[in-house]
Parts: C-alpha cells; structure tokens; sequence
C-alpha cells in the first residue's frame, strides 16, 4: 500500500503534537501521548525506509493530456531520526510511568472496586 506525502506529513504534524503533550503533560493523559507518538514515529520511519512513501505528480502535456506517475521517496536519515525519536520517547514513557506511580503512592488513594 502506498502512503501519498501529504497523509506522510499529516502524520508528522500529529507526531509534533502527541511529542509537545507528553513532554508538557503530566499524568495519564501525558503517557497516552507518549505511547502515541512512539506508535507514529516507528510506523513512520518504516514507512520512509520501505520505499511505500510516494509523491503524486500530474500535469498536462503539449496535446492536452493529462499526465499522472508517482515517485517512490525514500530517506535512510528520516528513518534513522525516526527511530532516534521514538527511543526518546520510550525514556520519557518510562519517566512519567516512574512519576505516576510515585504520585499514586504518596496519595496513598485507597481505590474501591464494584
């Protein structure tokens, strides 16, 4: 399956966003975003190293035809930041699992199940 650029950026705007919350965060909803951006950051980096990245081109030629390809993208170095991210995020995960249950334990929340 092919992986058009624009969808390629949009998930690089969304990894932007969940990295912002879980390094600005705190609490549960801070490792829901670290768990999300270290999900996109290896699916990203596998789908740059694949060769599954294209770049639709389209135009009309001389007669008036339209002309459509697409150009395979793949960028070794993207991958390698990629992957440098997501183990990033992996230490900041463990750090705020770290912290949480510190935070759980001063509490001492006795929780109740029914």
């Amino acid at each position: 399956m092919a992986v058009p650029i624009s969808l390629f950026i949009f998930m690089g705007v969304i990894l932007l966003i969940s990295i912002f919350m879980a390094v600005k965060g705190t609490g549960i909803p801070s490792i829901f975003s670290s768990l999300i951006s270290i999900m996109l950051a290896y699916i990203m980096s596998k789908i740059v190293i694949n060769g599954t990245l294209i770049q639709n081109i389209g135009g009309v030629d001389g007669s008036g035809n339209i002309v459509q390809g697409t150009t395979v993208i793949q960028i070794e170095s993207l991958s390698y930041i990629l992957l440098f991210v997501g183990l990033f995020m992996v230490v900041i995960l463990a750090v705020q699992v770290l912290r949480e249950i510190k935070f759980r334990e001063s509490q001492d929340i006795i929780e109740l199940d029914i």
